[in-house]
């Protein structure tokens, strides 16, 4: 006996586990954050901490688009 999983319930499943990955990642990078953020010295400049700040805060918008880019392929699908 064969099951039919109807279309509609796998892409809500795969939407599911595209954000459950996103989540990952984000939390992964806030904690990247804090690590990097807590293992510096005081001799470290503000403006490091602010390009990696800004950096970070890049990859989380190319890493948003990109599962976006999932949500919509899956919705095409």
């Amino acid at each position: 006996m064969v099951l039919k999983i109807p279309k509609e319930q796998i892409r809500i499943e795969l939407k599911r586990m595209v954000d459950q990955a996103r989540d990952t990642l984000h939390m992964d990078m806030e904690r990247a954050d804090a690590e990097i953020r807590s293992a510096v010295s005081l001799d470290v400049p503000e403006s490091c901490l602010v390009t990696w700040n800004n950096k970070l805060a890049d990859k989380k918008v190319e890493a948003d688009a990109a599962f976006a880019q999932f949500h919509q392929f899956i919705d095409e699908a």
